[in-house]
């Protein structure tokens, strides 16, 4: 499975909905842990390859983490505030080839 992670809070709810509209398409499922918030937002709970959690406190990015893969799984550890979705959804095969399981970018 092909796997995104993200962490967000209450303050970037507006770039979270853009990121899981140009993420999802991209990936078998969207995971997300929601620090600082209440509820989980209506456009997550009617998203059917999304999984929202709010946890007891704030684990900040290190909620990109919280949900364990599979071993065969490809997963992205993404930001809603960088756009660099597209881009690496695009690059995930040849990646993938290059350097086995593991990759990443730094974006400057």
């Amino acid at each position: 499975m092909i796997r995104a992670h993200l962490a967000s809070f209450p303050l970037r709810r507006k770039l979270l909905r853009r990121v899981v509209a140009s993420i999802l398409p991209q990936v078998d499922h969207l995971f997300v842990v929601l620090n600082e918030y209440e509820d989980v937002p209506r456009f997550l709970k009617k998203a059917p390859r999304a999984t929202a959690v709010i946890l007891d406190r704030d684990v900040k990015d290190a909620g990109k983490f919280w949900f364990q893969p599979d071993p065969d799984d490809i997963v992205f550890l993404i930001d809603d505030d960088i756009g660099i979705q597209r881009i690496m959804s695009q690059r995930r095969s040849p990646v993938s080839a290059l350097w086995g399981s593991t990759a990443g970018w730094e974006v400057a």
